[in-house]
Formats: structure tokens, sequence, C-alpha cells
């Protein structure tokens, strides 16, 4: 992978993450804190308090209200141990160094099987780090504990009751920002020679946060309106599969002007979506929006394409049509009444069980860290935990997001390092260090979402300046930080190839689950179809039909799980060293392959949708069916044979 498509990926950014008025809630807290430590003649009291209150504002920033409010309690108490270990075991060498081996093993396999808990364990890993780091007295370590958790409960009353986020806004910005993904990715099809890596899918980071804000919405909350955002996200799914088999097809990327109005009706199409879903509206495409790109494929498609059903051009525009209404016709009121609560329910913990590669995974991070951070110590570098917080940070279980990660955080860190020497000359007062600390801050909460790159700037500059505000020089904190961000980078990709977990050999099996899984997804809609297209269902079938829905939810919610990790394989077959992950023989077919499945997903989502929103089971929508079934059939037994 060349350096181009590197900092291309690592700089990427998302303007629709924008969010300055979140930010501002976030960072009033962390302004009365830091205030009210100066005043009182113990500005590093105030430091220590806005660790806890600046970890739980991160923890604010996602999920409906009562998941938002308990991630934040539990960000409260994890960080309040974490930091009262960090402290007791920061002076004794053995003591940090395993308990920061095993935190980080802990931490790590807990977010690796159960990703909603990522917020949690990033903030655990980098509160003992830090505290561990800073190697306080043991006597100290209560009192800066007590503080962390009292600077997160402030953070937590101020957020979680006075000042609450209004109703439905995380679940309609979750949603809203699945389109944004679809758009950027749409207006990149015109970007001349081949696709890089990072352009191959959207972005699923979107689309797996609105499945966790909508699934994490307890029952007695649900409203219809949460029906329509799950409609809604529903077809976004359809349409995400459909874009990615249109996407490939030669005359979406012509330069001529009328695959070049095409692709500007379709982004203008998908903004509007965005827009319309975040404002609450029920069916947030205009009608005329959809007339402007049907004329617009009508001109720019090759002839056929709109008279098979099963094209992924005519799969675009039905699911889009679902998402229409008239110009003139204003949003719905928001009903109150509680509607039916959501079949699907997130699995316990307890019953998950680590795979194989994320018990490796878990265990290379862990000694990354551990063996860097005895580093630290053994050559006694000043403020070193930088070191091995780059590591836990840079370090990903696959190739590509440990090089662009690593990237955008170097560069992240030299533009606040930069920024830091240049205030240093400045000889800033403390006061002027408190508002540094508070406009760094801000940043760091509006910028969250945007990319990683100016995210790890906005925290770089936070630290340095908390750590200026507490009484030392910003220079020596700003150097250090920029040769521990690069020494911990190189690192990060020293294990990973000391350690490699390579993906693009699971390309092939995992598309031919994906194959498999659209198969039985075929077979039980097959089954659904033949009791919709019945005469008639007697009273006592109410409950068998609920049944049957509930189960062709389970293979629809399989066969999406299969789909996404095998756009991880097929993009790691892309960007993986050949003379190491030998991928040279799988990028030959896992584009083509993922392309047809993306398009037959395309297909049964949205004869699914149609079937369960009261359509029949119709002979033609039964010999449709079949014909995905087959198809995906067809595809398994050719990645048989292939493996063979």
């Amino acid at each position: 992978m060349s350096l181009a498509p590197i900092l291309r990926q690592s700089l990427k950014v998302n303007p629709s993450g924008w969010r300055p008025g979140s930010a501002t809630r976030c960072a009033l807290v962390l302004g009365v804190i830091l205030i009210g430590g100066s005043l009182i003649g113990h500005p590093a009291w105030g430091v220590a308090a806005a660790i806890g209150a600046f970890n739980a504002g991160l923890a604010s920033l996602s999920g409906v209200y009562r998941t938002r409010l308990r991630t934040m309690v539990q960000v409260c108490l994890v960080t309040f141990v974490c930091a009262l270990i960090g402290g007791l075991v920061g002076t004794s060498l053995p003591l940090a160094v395993l308990t920061l081996t095993a935190g980080c093993l802990i931490f790590t396999l807990y977010g690796e099987l159960a990703p909603s808990a990522s917020t949690l364990t990033l903030q655990a890993t980098m509160t003992l780090l830090i505290l561990s780091g800073l190697r306080l007295p043991p006597e100290a370590a209560p009192t800066t504990a007590l503080l962390v958790l009292l600077g997160g409960a402030a953070q937590v009353l101020v957020l979680g009751v006075i000042w609450p986020l209004g109703r439905y806004q995380p679940e309609r910005r979750a949603v809203s920002l699945t389109f944004a993904s679809l758009a950027d990715f749409v207006q990149h099809w015109k970007d001349p020679g081949p696709r890089p890596a990072s352009r191959l899918f959207p972005d699923d980071q979107p689309f797996r946060d609105a499945l966790a804000a909508l699934g994490s919405v307890p029952p007695p909350n649900w409203r219809r309106s949460h029906d329509g955002l799950r409609g809604v996200l529903e077809t976004a799914e359809g349409l995400r599969a459909a874009l990615i088999s249109l996407g490939l097809e030669s005359w979406t990327q012509e330069q001529g002007e009328k695959a070049r109005l095409f692709r500007r009706v379709l982004v203008r199409v998908l903004t509007q979506l965005r827009q319309g879903v975040r404002q609450g509206q029920e069916q947030p495409v205009s009608s005329g929006a959809l007339r402007a790109l049907q004329v617009a494929a009508r001109r720019a498609a090759p002839a056929g394409d709109l008279t098979r059903s099963e094209s992924p051009l005519t799969l675009t525009l039905s699911l889009l049509e679902r998402l229409s209404a008239p110009e003139v016709e204003a949003s719905a009121p928001e009903p109150e009444e509680v509607a039916p609560a959501p079949s699907t329910s997130s699995p316990s913990l307890l019953k998950l069980r680590p795979t194989p590669a994320q018990w490796q995974h878990s265990l290379r991070l862990a000694l990354a860290v551990g063996l860097s951070d005895l580093a630290v110590w053994l050559l006694n570098l000043p403020h070193g935990y930088w070191l091995p917080l780059t590591v836990g940070l840079v370090l990903r279980a696959d190739y590509l997001t440990t090089v662009t990660r690593g990237a955008a955080r170097l560069l992240g860190t030299l533009a606040a390092v930069l920024l830091g020497l240049l205030l240093g000359l400045t000889h800033p007062t403390p006061q002027l260090d408190t508002l540094l600390v508070l406009v760094a801050a801000w940043l760091a909460y509006a910028l969250l979402q945007v990319g990683y790159a100016p995210f790890s700037a906005a925290v770089s500059l936070y630290v340095i300046a908390s750590v200026s505000a507490s009484g030392l020089s910003q220079g020596v904190v700003a150097e250090g930080r920029l040769l521990y961000t690069v020494l911990g980078g190189v690192l990060a990709l020293i294990a990973f190839l000391i350690w490699p977990i390579w993906q693009a050999g699971t390309a092939r099996e995992r598309l031919r689950q994906v194959a498999l899984r659209q198969q039985d997804y075929a077979e039980v809609l097959l089954d659904f179809a033949a009791r919709k297209g019945g005469a008639g269902a007697q009273p006592n079938e109410q409950s068998s039909e609920q049944t049957d829905d509930r189960s062709v939810e389970a293979a629809r919610t399989a066969a999406r799980d299969a789909r996404l990790a095998a756009e991880g394989a097929v993009m790691a077959a892309a960007v993986e060293p050949r003379w190491a992950s030998r991928s040279a023989p799988v990028r030959a077919f896992a584009q083509p392959t993922m392309a047809r499945l993306s398009g037959n997903a395309a297909h049964l989502l949205a004869l699914h949708l149609a079937l369960r929103n009261g359509g029949a089971g119709t002979g033609d929508t039964r010999a449709a069916l079949e014909h995905s079934r087959r198809l995906a059939e067809q595809t398994a037994g050719e990645l048989d044979l292939q493996q063979d």
C-alpha cells in the first residue's frame, strides 16, 4: 500500500459529524471545574477532576438517553477504579507493568466481545495508562481517584439530568449519518484510476452505530417514531448493498456528462435523505428529487438496466421510492403512544465466547503495551506513559486500521505539538492555560465524529494544555509527546508484523459464508411468502406468522453480519502486503464476488420489505426469491471449487 492512499484514509473527515452544540454542553462542566480549582488555589485538583468530566463527556456523545446515561455512570465508576489502582501501583515497576498488561488484556477482550462497550474500555485503558504513568505517591491515589469520580459525577448530573439531549435526537442523528456515508461513497465514484481500498465500500461504522442506537432503546420507551426510523434504516441497509454493486458497474464511473449528472443527482437525493431523517420526516425524499434521479438514470444507464428487477440500478430506485413523499406533504407530528417493542435484543455478554482471532489480538495488544511500559521504566523516560498509550491506541486487529490510525495520530499530534510550542513562546498565564484547556476540550467533543486525525489533534492539545496548567512547561510535554507518538506508532507496526493477523486469507471463506447465509435468508423468505400467499389467515395463525417474521429477521441479521465481515476481508485483500498475507490470488475474484453478493442482498432485502409491509406472496415474488436463492447457491459452489 503506497503512501498516498494511507494519507487519504488517515485524513478522511466527515463534516456531518461536527457537533458544536453538544461540545458546548460538555465543555461547560469542565470550565466550572477548572475555574473552581484555580479559585481555591489548587489548579492540579481541577485538572484531576477534569479527567473524569472529560471522559464522561465523551461517553455522552453516543447512544439513546438511557444507554447514554448508563454508559456515563459506568465510565465514572470504572475510571475511578482505574485511577485508584493506577495511582497505587504507579511507583512499583513490577506492579505497574503487570497491572497495565492485565488491565489492557481484560479491557481489549471485553471491547472485542461487546463492541457497544468500546467507549468504556477505551476510557478505562487511557485512565489506567495515564495515572500509573504519572508515578504519583501512593498516598495521593485516593484523593486523585476521588477527584476523578467527582468530576465525572458532575458531568453526569448536568448532561444526564439537568441538560439532556432532546427526544429522539441521538436516534435520528445516527440513522441520518448512514445516508451521509452513502453520499460520500457515491461522491468518489468519479475519481479516476483504480479505486483505493478505503473506497471499495461505504463506511460501515455509521450503519453499525445506527443499529446499536435503535437496538438500545428499551421497550417501554419505544414509540411509533422509532418504528419509522427502523424502517428507514432497513431501507438504508438494502440501499447500501445496492450501491456497492452499482458502484462497480463501468457506466457509473464514466466521465461523460450523463454519468456525472446521475452521480450529482444521486448525491443530492442521499443528502436530502440525511437532512430529512435528521429533521424527523417520516418520508424524507421529495417526489421531485426522485423523478430527477429517474430521468438521469434513464439517460445514463445502458439499455435494459431499468427493465431487470434484480439490477442494482432498479433496486436503488425502488428502495428510494419507499422514502419519497410529495413535496407539499408536511412531516407528521410525533405520536406519543407506545408502539409494540422491537423484537431484536442484544445477546448477553456471558453467552459470548471469544474467537481465536479476538484472543490473539487482545494478547498481542496487552503484551505490546506492557513491554513498551517496561521499556519506559528501564530507560527512565520522563512522561513516557505516552509511549504505551500510543501503542494501545494505534495497534488494531487489522493491518489497514493500524497503519492509517497510526498516521492519523502522528499527524494530529504533530499539529498539536506545533501549536503548543508556539503558544509556549508567548509565556501564557495560568488563566490563558485554563482557557486553552477549555478550547481544546470543546474541539475534542466537536470533532469526535469528524475524523480521527482532527480528534487526535484536539486531544493532544488538551493534554498539553492540562499538564501546562498543572505547572509543567508546555514545550517539555509537547516535544515528548511527539517523540513518543512516533516511537509508539513504529512499535505498534512492529508488533503487528511480529504477530500478524492477516485477513486476506479469510476472504474466500467469508464470501462463502455470505452466500450460504443469503441462501438461508432466501429459503426462509420463500416459506414466509408461501404463508402470505395463502388464502387468508385464520385467527389462530397470528402468533405463527409473528414467529415466521422473527425467523426471517434472524436470517436477515445473520446475512448482514456475514456480509459486513466479508467486506473487511475483501478490503484487507486489497491493502495487505502480497508477500505477507498471500492476498494476490484473492484479489482476482474477491471484489467481483462481493459486488454480486451485495446486489443479491439488496434484492432479498427489497423483497423482504415488500412482503413485511403488506405485499402478497405472489408467484412473481416467489420466482424472484428463488432466483436469489439459486444465485447464492451457485456462488457458494463456485467458491467451494476455488478452495479445492
